[in-house]
């Protein structure tokens, strides 16, 4: 996870850099949010199944990333993404290397890498800062991760 964070961090810090003006002001409870889409994430798994989810989170993008400003819906797809690739990064880490190969897994890194691309990219388009982008994860793995597994593992809890 930490070096997730850095590359991100550096992926929005670059990113970031290039360009102007500074990100919209939040009008929502980012916490609740947060809490919101990692709930919405343990549903979607068990409804969906890893690749159906990684299907809605795909949609989520496409629909939210048109809006001209970031807003609440976008953020929730940020929450999904990173939530949904780093627990399927988890998962998938702990199969052999050569059964990944059998079954046609993505390798681990593969997860982790394109989420943080994708999430790197929202996060530039709309101009969030480092500090911004550095306190979101930050929130995400504080506020998130529990509720996410809470939510998705109920009796483990």
């Amino acid at each position: 996870m930490h070096r997730s964070f850095v590359l991100l961090t550096l992926m929005v810090g670059i990113a970031g850099a290039a360009c102007s003006g500074h990100a919209q002001t939040r009008k929502w409870d980012h916490t609740a949010n947060i809490k919101t889409s990692a709930t919405a994430l343990a549903e979607l798994q068990r409804t969906k199944g890893a690749l159906g989810t990684f299907e809605f989170i795909a949609n989520c993008y496409k629909t939210h990333e048109l809006g001209s400003t970031y807003g609440a819906a976008l953020e929730g797809c940020l929450v999904l993404d990173y939530l949904h690739s780093k627990v399927t990064a988890a998962v998938y880490a702990k199969v052999p290397p050569s059964e990944r190969t059998r079954l046609g897994m993505p390798e681990p890194e593969h997860l982790t890498g394109t989420m943080l691309k994708r999430v790197g990219a929202a996060m530039a388009a709309y101009k969030l800062t480092e500090p911004q982008a550095r306190k979101f994860i930050a929130d995400i793995e504080t506020h998130g991760t529990p509720v996410y597994a809470e939510a998705r593992f109920p009796k483990a809890q």
